[in-house]
């Protein structure tokens, strides 16, 4: 998802073409209470999901509950990347040792995605 997201820039693409809609339609002026509304109810239906997937991983094993973490960490930074506010835009587009701080929580749960699904694997026949 990272590497399909990077390579085509379908979150970048979506903001640009959101921005043009709202300007043609005449309400660009009023983006920013819809974009608070946004993340306001994004943030919402993730919490509503981070508790329902608690619930439902309460009794699965810890590579499983890693790689489900890591799922809903790079789906969250992929949901702040399209509402496009300038305080997300910042802290996600800051720089540490070359690459974004988003990528790195990207990659950090990828890594746990990875990790958990790996973990999983049957090992000699088990």
């Amino acid at each position: 998802m990272i590497a399909l997201t990077s390579w085509l820039a379908i979150d970048r693409l979506l903001v640009l073409v959101m921005r043009d809609l709202a300007q043609a339609q005449g309400w660009y002026a009023q983006r920013r209470v819809w974009q608070v509304l946004v993340l306001a109810l994004g943030g919402g239906v993730a919490l509503v999901a981070v508790l329902r997937a608690r619930g439902l991983l309460a009794s699965a094993d810890a590579a499983t509950r890693w790689a489900a973490a890591g799922v809903i960490l790079v789906t969250l930074v992929a949901l702040l990347r399209l509402v496009s506010l300038h305080a997300t835009d910042l802290w996600l587009q800051a720089r540490l040792a070359g690459l974004s701080a988003g990528r790195w929580v990207e990659a950090l749960g990828l890594c746990m995605t990875v990790a958990g699904v790996v973990r999983t694997w049957p090992v000699n026949g088990r």
